[in-house]
C-alpha cells in the first residue's frame, strides 16, 4: 500500500460489509520511504484474499514479505 496519509483507508474499505474480521495488523516500510507492507491475521483467510485480489491490492505470502526484509 502506499505509505501516504489515507494509504490504509483503501485497504480497510475492502472489508468495511464483507463480515470479515481483522483479528490483528501490523505495517512496515522495509526503509522504502513510499510502500508499506501491512502483514494481517483474518478470521477467513481464503476469502480475505479473494477480496484483495478482486481489489487490485497486491498480496503476498510470508516466504516473501520475510525474504524482502532481507534474512
Amino acid at each position: 500500500m502506499p505509505d501516504r496519509p489515507g494509504g490504509l483507508c483503501k485497504v480497510m474499505e475492502v472489508f468495511e460489509n464483507s463480515g470479515i474480521n481483522i483479528e490483528y495488523m501490523y505495517a512496515f516500510t522495509f526503509g522504502r520511504a513510499d510502500t508499506a507492507v501491512l502483514i494481517f491475521r483474518f478470521d477467513q483467510p481464503d476469502g480475505a484474499i479473494a477480496l484483495l485480489h478482486a481489489a487490485g491490492i497486491s498480496v503476498v505470502d510470508g516466504v516473501e514479505v520475510y525474504n524482502r526484509a532481507g534474512h
